[in-house]
């Protein structure tokens, strides 16, 4: 399964530190290599970082069908075959006020298609305050 993942997709990228407001295919070679030739970007916004899903155009054939404030998708379907599927890429400020509009934004980040659906990415959210490292400590799941 793993192998065949990575023949799908090169890899899914969120830096919140990144300030690149263009993407060109010579940065993305310069990151990624020349293998997953294709890809669909969202530059950072405010505090949230960008947003890039890549892939080889070779084996799938992406279409961009939603990019917010904090989601990407793309729908994919293979060169040969059968098999839509979506690719949700996403990035969850810290801003606990802005929780319940990307959570909103997950849902309906998909257009409507009921298909085979990967989300993926930054929720900056801790499931125990076991794992949680630096800041402050809260009773409360975020």
């Amino acid at each position: 399964m793993a192998t065949f993942l990575n023949n799908l997709i090169a890899f899914n990228l969120i830096e919140n530190k990144s300030t690149l407001d263009s993407a060109t295919p010579s940065i993305w070679r310069s990151v990624g290599g020349n293998s997953f030739d294709a890809y669909c970007w969202s530059p950072f916004k405010g505090a949230s970082g960008g947003m890039i899903i890549r892939w080889s155009s070779s084996i799938l054939k992406g279409n961009l069908i939603h990019s917010g404030n904090f989601c990407l998708t793309v729908e994919f379907h293979k060169t040969l075959g059968v098999g839509n599927w979506l690719c949700t890429s996403v990035y969850r400020p810290n801003d606990r006020y802005l929780k319940q509009s990307f959570w909103e934004e997950i849902r309906t980040s998909n257009g409507g298609k009921d298909l085979p659906w990967v989300i993926c990415g930054d929720f900056n959210t801790i499931f125990s305050t076991f794992t949680k490292q630096g800041g402050h400590h809260s009773s409360s799941r975020p």
